[in-house]
């Protein structure tokens, strides 16, 4: 149904493919660069969520049944985890914490760096900074950051625009 689409599949099928949370999603989403449908196959929903061609990269090939399906890698994962997280805001402090020192670290960056969404890039940073993260990698996110000086909530749940400020990410830390 998606005929020669570029897609991948992810977001919360992907969270618990990697074992970032173990609750089985009913839905399987489907990322790509044409479509927004749901469609049921065979008694299971599929939702086509449209992204930019700039958020499509990551992707792994897996056997199915014979079939080569595309995902996403762990690390692009965590990318859509931190643009889409499940829960709550310290779901994302404690996925990082788990898997930060079981990832390509480069690979990691590399995609943040590359994902168009800035906010993603400074929540995962001042994460990252608290983790010990490689500071040389870290500062490479943070000039990808640029000299944009708005500032973003830490954790996107909680909209008060209340708590300490942390300049070198540009974060209101809100919880």
């Amino acid at each position: 149904w998606m005929g020669d689409t570029p897609y991948y599949i992810g977001y919360f099928n992907m969270y618990n493919y990697w074992g970032f949370t173990e609750q089985v999603p009913q839905t399987v989403f489907v990322l790509n660069t044409r479509k927004s449908m749901n469609k049921i196959i065979t008694g299971i929903r599929f939702k086509a969520v449209r992204i930019d061609k700039k958020k499509y990269y990551g992707i792994q090939g897996i056997k199915i049944d014979g079939e080569t399906v595309n995902i996403s890698d762990k690390e692009r994962t965590l990318v859509d985890f931190i643009f889409n997280p499940i829960n709550s805001f310290n779901k994302i402090k404690e996925v990082l914490k788990d898997n930060v020192k079981e990832i390509d670290a480069e690979k990691f960056i590399k995609y943040l760096i590359q994902f168009p969404v800035i906010a993603v890039r400074k929540r995962a940073g001042y994460i990252l900074e608290r983790l010990n993260f490689n500071a040389k990698l870290l500062n490479e996110l943070q000039q990808s950051v640029g000299k944009e000086n708005t500032y973003i909530t830490l954790n996107p749940f909680n909209r008060l625009r209340k708590g300490a400020i942390n300049k070198k990410w540009r974060v209101i830390v809100n919880g």
